[in-house]
């Protein structure tokens, strides 16, 4: 068995009662299904995520897009996830259909590699309240809205003021996300095995503005400053979560809980970037 857990503790373990879930219903979705019906073990096709109670994973059959979704669940619920690719690029589903059975049979059998990865959480502080807006597996992002001015804001970290912004807004993204729009914006490629959060300025009117990558044990504050009209707005994995036009100070740490991933067990992160970046 090769098995990674908290990247030193190994943990054999039993994996007797699966949830199986998609966000569509389509026939190669159909034909997994039934194929997954000849493993020893329940299977519980769910039609909400909110259905994960006591699972002992939660088999995923869709692209990147549902895995980040079932993330966000998995990780309130402390229920690892696996992913069966139907999706484009697939980052985090890696397990194609036609091996599917044959993997999860290995699986089951304590033959595969655990990964854990880290959750951003946003907040809300209003006078000495904080209200949670969510989490995201792959970025938070602040942006102008509604119009094409630019938004103000200051950024500090550990309550440390930073700098000031004049730009479109910002990415910050987890190790997860680097893959994922803060990549497309420039930022770096980091690997998943560090605790690391990446902020990525979108389009700031200073040319000094450049991607840093701090620990993610720090914590970020964003102050949205009005300014002529302008609005802004905050997306956890490409969902708005809130939008603002006065004054508004948000918080980014990191979750308390980490997500689990079950990945194959010739599953490697380097190669995974070197196939589905087309590096020769």
């Amino acid at each position: 068995m090769r098995q990674i857990a908290n990247r030193s503790q190994k943990i054999m373990r039993q994996f007797k009662k699966l949830a199986l879930f998609s966000f569509k219903k389509n026939a190669a979705i159909d034909e997994i299904s039934k194929a997954l019906g000849t493993l020893p073990v329940q299977i519980e096709p769910i039609d909400e995520l909110s259905q994960l109670n006591d699972h002992d994973l939660l088999v995923v059959i869709g692209g990147d897009g549902s895995m980040i979704t079932a993330a966000r669940q998995c990780a309130r619920v402390q229920i690892p996830l696996v992913g069966i690719h139907l999706g484009k690029l697939g980052f985090l589903a890696d397990i194609y259909p036609h091996e599917c059975v044959q993997i999860l049979r290995d699986i089951l059998s304590g033959d595969y590699i655990e990964e854990k990865r880290p959750l951003l959480q946003l907040q809300l502080q209003t006078g000495d309240d904080f209200e949670d807006l969510g989490i995201a597996m792959n970025e938070v992002v602040i942006h102008r809205s509604e119009h094409l001015q630019m938004i103000n804001y200051d950024l500090y970290v550990n309550e440390r003021f930073l700098h000031a912004h004049y730009a479109d807004g910002m990415i910050l993204s987890t190790p997860t996300g680097s893959t994922a729009y803060s990549l497309s914006a420039g930022g770096p490629l980091v690997h998943p095995n560090l605790k690391a959060t990446i902020l990525v300025p979108l389009c700031s009117h200073k040319l000094s503005a450049k991607p840093l990558v701090i620990n993610m044990n720090d914590t970020i504050k964003i102050i949205f400053k009005s300014d002529k009209g302008s609005s802004g707005a905050a997306y956890l994995d490409g969902r708005l979560v809130k939008s603002f036009a006065e004054e508004t100070c948000l918080h980014v740490r990191q979750f308390d809980h980490e997500v689990t991933l079950i990945h194959p067990n010739h599953y490697d992160y380097l190669h995974t970037l070197k196939t589905k970046l087309g590096w020769q």
